[in-house]
């Protein structure tokens, strides 16, 4: 599935806590990849809570764990993650948008402004830190064609050309590639670089959640 040089978090890929986007009346459910970015990170620190038998995205959606859920037409008030970085923080965990720390609701809009942006070496070199030392990081870019906008996916490795990423479906973009097979609902991907740096504007981020330390 990888190549030989492909650097990864600290994964079981037939342990971890993979989902399928829900679907609701035959259709894909959307604008819900920062939830399921969120609930990967929470699998990958805490899986004995937050996982597809305790604490699903969908079940998380339904008790507004994570913020409010809210219409499609007001998705960016940024309310459905109003919640996040409170229980980040009571999870000892920490928050990072373009390396900004996300401390409260009102901080976390700062960080998706777009004078917060960074340039795309940066963000690159940000996201494969993070995998080496361990912590979750998100890709957020402009990745589908055609009304998704901007996509957030779970950094699982990388190599010199690609990043490799968590998702819970098959969002449409050229070279977005599903690497597991089409039966299975593990949608372990593959990004390239290129598109990366071909969609890259000043409203693309990068998300990482870290342990904090306890003193």
């Amino acid at each position: 599935m990888f190549g030989s040089n492909i650097k990864t978090l600290p994964i079981d890929l037939d342990k971890f806590g993979f989902v399928e986007r829900e679907m609701i009346n035959g259709k894909t459910l959307t604008n819900q990849c920062g939830r399921d970015f969120f609930y990967y990170v929470l699998n990958y620190y805490y899986p004995e809570k937050f996982n597809p038998s305790a604490l699903s995205p969908e079940v998380i959606s339904k008790k507004e764990i994570f913020g409010i859920n809210m219409p499609l037409g007001l998705i960016w008030t940024g309310l459905s993650f109003r919640k996040i970085p409170t229980l980040l923080k009571q999870l000892n965990l920490r928050f990072t948008i373009n390396n900004k720390p996300v401390t409260s609701y009102f901080s976390f809009l700062l960080g998706m402004m777009p004078f917060r942006h960074q340039p795309f070496e940066k963000g690159m070199k940000d996201i494969e830190k993070s995998v080496d030392l361990g912590q979750a990081a998100g890709i957020d870019i402009s990745i589908s064609l055609g009304g998704l906008g901007d996509h957030i996916m779970f950094v699982y490795g990388y190599d010199k050309d690609n990043l490799y990423v968590f998702d819970t479906h098959q969002a449409f973009c050229p070279d977005y590639t599903k690497l597991t097979p089409i039966d299975d609902n593990r949608f372990i991907m593959k990004l390239p670089k290129f598109v990366i740096k071909k969609r890259w504007t000043i409203f693309n981020r990068v998300w990482v959640v870290s342990k904090t330390k306890l003193w």
